[in-house]
């Protein structure tokens, strides 16, 4: 299981967590310099999504606390193909 940080501000949850079901125990790759983050892309990241129902009493009286959550897993994870933070170039039309 590895935690992953979500930086963005405004987000809901910080933190979440992916499952990987790998074959072998996947090694992360080394962080990178300057920064707090090891940025890592998920192979074969899949999301279920399923009703949390915890929440729920079952006195009859209680009004069901239930709500959508969802589980992440991933076949595997390596460095990202592309560096971290860099924008995608802008393609302007030919006139």
């Amino acid at each position: 299981m590895i935690e992953v940080i979500d930086p963005q501000e405004g987000t809901r949850k910080l933190t979440v967590k992916v499952k990987v079901t790998a074959e072998v125990q996947p090694v992360l790759p080394p962080p990178v310099a300057g920064s707090p983050f090891t940025p890592v892309e998920f192979e074969g990241l899949a999301v279920m999504p399923y009703v949390d129902s915890d929440r729920c009493k079952s006195d009859g009286k209680s009004k069901c606390g239930a709500r959508q959550a969802y589980s992440l897993k991933a076949t595997g994870v390596r460095a990202p193909s592309r560096g971290m933070g860099r924008p995608l170039p802008e393609h302007k039309d030919a006139a």
